[in-house]
């Protein structure tokens, strides 16, 4: 009887139930990670902005904002790339559009102060 009863808290302790099918299926954590496109697409683009390949990283933005539109953190990175290639009024365009979508986001006034850096040097 004793046998059983430690069976059974075994069984328990494993979470495993004495009814489980000879192969069950293995858990999430085991399956690879397969990314989104629009991951794969910003990764690509962090990739290249990151060897400083700034012409190659701007198609993998283009197909970002293809996939989705308002995705702000697209945007957000679209001006990093502008802010890096000395391009400041695209910089502000992409600045706008993410605080369109992201008007509460963590970086909104620093983003804010940047838009108001570089349009009062434009003047």
């Amino acid at each position: 009887m004793r046998f059983w009863r430690d069976v059974a808290v075994a069984i328990a302790l494993a979470g495993a139930s004495p009814l489980a099918t000879a192969h069950p299926k293995p858990p999430d954590e085991a399956r690879p990670y397969r990314r989104t496109p629009l991951e794969e697409a910003l990764q690509e683009a962090v990739r290249a902005i990151a060897k400083g390949d700034f012409a190659a990283a701007e198609p993998h933005l283009q197909r970002a904002r293809k996939l989705a539109p308002n995705h702000a953190p697209t945007y957000r990175l679209w001006a990093a790339l502008y802010r890096r290639t000395n391009k400041p009024i695209a910089e502000v365009r992409m600045l706008r559009r993410y605080l369109v979508l992201a008007p509460q986001a963590a970086d909104a006034e620093t983003m804010r102060a940047r838009i108001a850096e570089l349009t009062k040097k434009k003047k």
